[in-house]
């Protein structure tokens, strides 16, 4: 298919051009919105509201930033072209803590919105207080939002005690009804990402959203993650995919996995999808890769789960770049928390790019003499081009093979100089007949051993805890559970 058949293939309401518009960043946000504006409704307690599905997410809160030297945004001027940037909220997940039923009637409407329609919110009563209690047993999501009517000192302390239990990534949006600038300083030195008045419009809110994703002094909001095999059969892609699904069915944080085994790729199969699209005709014109592009060629698998696969055709993927994959990494780290990048069992320039630019590197190999020296010559080549990062996480793969000499765990981290997270058993026929199926291993199979250990990696990946569905812990169980997520 030749680059012009694939982009006059795609829908014709598809937006494949670049944008450059930089957005000014909102401070204090006062409207004129009429109090009436804002539907009265009774207090609705805890409950959920979906804009795709409910999620909790990570982190802690966002360094200082210089957003005081930026002027006030002025929502009396806002126009129907505006609105148009907020079209592209990403797939964030959303949790909101409301005092008022005004508030909640807001978050509402803001959530029902089609320009919220990629996020995952979740709703309940109970502000600040709220919040800090329901984090101490669950993990944070990528935004919280919170409406508080508490004084400037008590609201400040609060947000200490919040900060103690959010997790490394998470952004605070908070809602008051004062206009005070003293209050808003004192929250920008919390690291609280935006402020807004009540009462707002729904378009406000997620205006404010918007912009806290599109900041372009913030760091991005996703995580790169790139699976590499230390040789050809190893099962590289079907951990990749695997952890890919646990990610979004058991933490419920959004990813993406992207196929870049452009002649060979499984994604499609082992996921039992036919894409419309294929990957490697987008990434043949580079000019043409946008955040909207990418959105119209995913394949949905539930709320939290993307897929970017392609359709495995050997005369494709001979021409692909260094910029293309460049830009294709930037774009789908602006729109979701994970981005998992499988990577074939080749050595060029973009596949060099891919493992120079990720976060988190996973290799995965077998028990034997290859896979050492292979793992041993990618270790010392990742730990000589990327000085400040994290060591790669080595999983071995297809161990207890029958009959067949391995080589022991101990003495393959000693060698390559980096420890080995996970031993993952030798089963062809649990491996085999999923795959056959189309299917993930935590649908097929309830075998306790290899889930937890996809659980185990799912967490050190994402650097989150599972959803706790025991009851209340104490402050120390908390702090231990905080500890070892960042550890």
């Amino acid at each position: 298919m030749s680059d012009h058949n694939f982009f006059d293939n795609l829908p014709g309401d598809m937006d494949i051009s670049l944008s450059n518009n930089k957005q000014a960043e909102p401070i204090i946000r006062e409207n004129s919105v009429e109090q009436s504006s804002i539907v009265q409704s009774t207090p609705l307690g805890d409950q959920s509201v979906n804009a795709a599905t409910s999620a909790t997410s990570t982190a802690t809160l966002e360094p200082l930033r210089q957003a005081l030297q930026e002027p006030a945004f002025d929502h009396n001027s806002f126009e129907e072209e505006n609105i148009q940037k907020a079209l592209h909220i990403p797939q964030i997940s959303l949790q909101a803590f409301f005092e008022t039923p005004a508030t909640a009637k807001l978050l509402q409407l803001s959530a029902a919105d089609r320009r919220m329609s990629r996020s995952h919110i979740t709703m309940q009563a109970g502000g600040i207080v709220a919040a800090i209690n329901f984090y101490q047993s669950a993990p944070t999501p990528n935004l919280i939002v919170i409406e508080s009517r508490l004084a400037y000192s008590d609201l400040l302390a609060k947000l200490d005690e919040l900060a103690a239990v959010c997790d490394s990534g998470t952004k605070v949006f908070i809602m008051g009804h004062e206009n005070d600038i003293r209050l808003y300083r004192g929250l920008v030195s919390k690291g609280v990402s935006d402020y807004m008045v009540l009462p707002t419009s729904p378009i406000n809110f997620i205006e404010s959203v918007y912009n806290i994703y599109h900041d372009p002094e913030s760091a991005p909001l996703g995580k790169k993650i790139a699976f590499f095999g230390a040789k050809g059969g190893v099962g590289s892609s079907s951990i990749a995919h695997n952890l890919g699904y646990t990610i979004a069915y058991n933490i419920q944080d959004s990813v993406t996995v992207a196929d870049l085994d452009f002649a060979f790729g499984t994604l499609g199969l082992n996921f039992n999808q036919d894409p419309m699209q294929d990957i490697a005709d987008l990434l043949s014109t580079p000019e043409r890769i946008d955040e909207g592009t990418i959105d119209k060629m995913l394949l949905k698998h539930g709320g939290h789960l993307n897929l970017l696969a392609n359709s495995g055709n050997m005369e494709k993927g001979n021409n692909i770049s260094v910029d293309a994959i460049t830009q294709l990494l930037s774009c789908m780290s602006q729109t979701v928390s994970n981005s998992i990048v499988d990577l074939p069992h080749v050595w060029n320039e973009w596949v060099k790019t891919c493992m120079v630019q990720a976060d988190q590197i996973v290799i995965t190999a077998t028990p034997d003499l290859a896979c050492l020296r292979n793992t041993k010559n990618l270790v010392d080549y990742l730990k000589a081009n990327r000085n400040h990062d994290v060591d790669p996480i080595i999983i071995m793969n297809q161990v207890g093979m029958t009959k067949k000499p391995e080589i022991k765990s101990k003495d393959f981290a000693d060698t390559v100089g980096v420890m080995i997270s996970a031993e993952i058993n030798y089963d062809p026929r649990l491996f085999g007949t999923a795959a056959n199926n189309g299917q993930m291993i935590q649908e097929f199979t309830k075998s306790d051993r290899i889930l937890e250990q996809f659980n185990d990696l799912a967490q050190i990946i994402v650097g989150k805890k599972l959803q706790q569905s025991t009851g209340k812990s104490s402050l120390m169980d908390m702090f231990k559970r905080k500890k070892q997520a960042k550890g």
